[in-house]
This record gives C-alpha cells, sequence and structure tokens, in this order.
C-alpha cells in the first residue's frame, strides 16, 4: 500500500505537470499556425502575457483553489487522492494550501528535494512539505492509480502531437519567417532615413547643388 500511494503521487504530479505543458504550448501552437505577421505579433503578445501573468499567477491560484474546494489538484483528484488536514482530517484551507505550495515545497527542494524523497522513509510518506503545514496526501478511490496512468497517457499523447506540430509549422515557415525579418529591416531603415531628412532636410539627396563640388574652368593647354 505504501509503495502504491507513493506511484499514485507521483502520477498525480506528472499530470500536473502535463496539464501546464499543454496549456503552454497550446500559445506556442496558435504562434507557429500565424501566417501573416500582424497575426504573429498578436499572438506573440499573447504569448508573453500568458508566460508573465498566467502561469506565475493565475494558475497557482486555481491550484489552491482546487486544494482548499475540493481537496487536491486536478492530477491529484484524477488520481483519487485528496490532501487532508493531519490533525482534524478535514479538508485544508487556501492559506494551509499557500503555505503549503510555496513555503513548504521551498524547503522540501533544498538538499537536491531531499523533502520530497522524505516521502518513501516517512511511515505515513508525509514529506517536508506535509509536515510544515500539518497535511496528510490519503487515498480516496482505489482505482485512481489506473485512472492516473490513463490521463497521463493521453496527456503525453496529446502534448508529443502538439511538440510535432510547432516543429513543423516553424519548419514550413522558415522562409516566411526571413520574409518578415527583411520586411522589419528595410521597414527600420526607411523610418531611420525618414528621421534624418527630418533633422537635416535635404542631407539625403546627392543631386542637391550645395553637396556638388565647384566646377572649375577647363584651361587647354597651347601649343
Amino acid at each position: 500500500m505504501k509503495n502504491k500511494l507513493i506511484l499514485v503521487r507521483l502520477a498525480a504530479f506528472l499530470i500536473d505537470i502535463n496539464i501546464s505543458a499543454a496549456i503552454l504550448l497550446f500559445f506556442f501552437m496558435r504562434l507557429a499556425a500565424a501566417i501573416d505577421i500582424t497575426t504573429f505579433l498578436d499572438r506573440l503578445l499573447s504569448l508573453i502575457i500568458a508566460l508573465l501573468f498566467i502561469f506565475p499567477l493565475v494558475l497557482p491560484f486555481v491550484r489552491l483553489i482546487c486544494m482548499s474546494k475540493f481537496g487536491g489538484t486536478v492530477g491529484k483528484l484524477l488520481s483519487g487522492l485528496e490532501i487532508e488536514d493531519f490533525t482534524t482530517k478535514k479538508r485544508i484551507s487556501f492559506w494551509q494550501a499557500f503555505f503549503r505550495e510555496y513555503a513548504g515545497y521551498t524547503i522540501s527542494g533544498l538538499f537536491f528535494g531531499l523533502g520530497f524523497f522524505w516521502i518513501f522513509k516517512d511511515k505515513d510518506q508525509r514529506g517536508w512539505h506535509d509536515h510544515l503545514a500539518n497535511t496528510k496526501v490519503v487515498v480516496k478511490n482505489t482505482g485512481g492509480l489506473l485512472v492516473g496512468a490513463a490521463a497521463l497517457i493521453v496527456l503525453v499523447i496529446i502534448n508529443g502531437l502538439s511538440v510535432k506540430y510547432i516543429f513543423d509549422s516553424a519548419t514550413q515557415n522558415l522562409t516566411l519567417y526571413s520574409g518578415w525579418v527583411s520586411d522589419i529591416n528595410d521597414a527600420m531603415k526607411n523610418m531611420k532615413r525618414e528621421n534624418s531628412e527630418k533633422i537635416f532636410p535635404g542631407a539625403s539627396a546627392v543631386t542637391s547643388p550645395i553637396l556638388q563640388p565647384p566646377s572649375r574652368p577647363v584651361v587647354k593647354a597651347t601649343p
């Protein structure tokens, strides 16, 4: 039972990782599918917003809500696991989940992740983050290992196909990308030239009489 719980927790962890990867790959797929520079730049902006806002703020907040309201992350719920308070045996609070995820995981990650491997040694299969937050992961559905394994396989296949799509699209659009780079360089050169002409009007006119050297009379040699 102890080894089974550890396997299920590992499957749940991998499911959560693959869900985050699937969301990230979705933004990259949209970017790779762009066939004009305007759409490409719009989707690039969406990717930047996702990296700066969705992944560091929204997704962690959703994880905390899932743990406090439903008893675990999506991976744990699919695997039949639940996080409960070690003392009361009830679901943990939002702030207890927050402390477990951030302070607890930080401590467990020290010394090459020794706090996570502590699960193998502890009689209750609790890591350092569980001890710090006074939590315990318990099995609520005995068939969770099969469900979690099936979900993990599906997610891995989806992410693999997504990576292949991104690679194939990027390879096919290499010529298109190089054309965009050339267009951007030309636009920047034109902009620079226009700015120079605004500052120094007529400076770029090669035929300007000011820039031409004065003509000298031709003196013919007498025999």
